[in-house]
C-alpha cells in the first residue's frame, strides 16, 4: 500500500496504520488530480477504500 502511494507524483510522505485501516498521505498540493491518482494507484494494487 505504501508503494502505490508513493508512486504517485507529488506525494511527498505517506503513513499507514494498519490495525486502524487508514494512511495519512502529504502531498506537494492537494488537488482533485492528486486524489484520483492515489485511488487509481490503490486499486490497480488491489486495496480498496475511500479517500477523505
Amino acid at each position: 500500500m505504501t508503494r502505490a502511494i508513493e508512486s504517485v507524483k507529488g506525494v511527498s510522505e505517506v503513513t499507514v496504520a494498519f490495525e486502524a485501516k487508514t494512511a495519512v498521505v502529504q502531498s506537494e498540493r492537494c488537488s482533485p488530480d492528486v486524489v484520483e491518482a492515489i485511488g487509481e494507484a490503490l486499486q490497480k494494487a488491489g486495496y480498496g477504500g475511500t479517500l477523505r
